[in-house]
């Protein structure tokens, strides 16, 4: 009887140990994506920075350039964007910086920070994706 307790104890020991190897491995894993996930987000809203700003600004600061009608044609989407002072790029850009300020301050929470709030928080404004996509 103490041989056989002293076997489960020993598989109970185990289970527990591979258990915990498994549970640091999803842990490691999820801690992985979620970096990634910030990084990807915060790389996209800086590259967004720099076409509004090294292409779309100058290029609307000179009509000589480019006509309005082209910069339209260019930069909006005839669509959603019949206000041509917000083209659909700047409304791309200002979701996708609050939805990288709403991720760092989630981040700021870890380990009890949850970035899935962030996506569903901003899921109606993504939409705004749909129309572009549908150009």
């Amino acid at each position: 009887m103490l041989r056989e307790n002293l076997k489960i104890f020993l598989l109970r020991k185990r289970l527990a140990a591979y258990q915990a190897e498994k549970d640091f491995r999803s842990a490691r894993t999820r801690n992985e994506l979620i970096r990634e996930t910030i990084s990807t987000e915060r790389s996209y809203v800086n590259s967004l920075k720099v076409f509004v700003n090294v292409f779309y600004e100058p290029l609307k600061k000179q009509p000589q350039v480019l006509s309005e009608q082209k910069l339209k044609a260019i930069f909006s989407n005839g669509t959603c964007c019949q206000n041509f002072t917000n083209p659909i790029v700047g409304q791309i850009l200002s979701i996708n910086q609050v939805l990288l300020q709403d991720l760092d301050v989630e981040i700021e929470k870890w380990p009890n920070g949850r970035i899935s709030g962030c996506f569903k928080k901003m899921a109606p404004f993504l939409l705004t994706y749909t129309t572009v996509c549908l150009i």
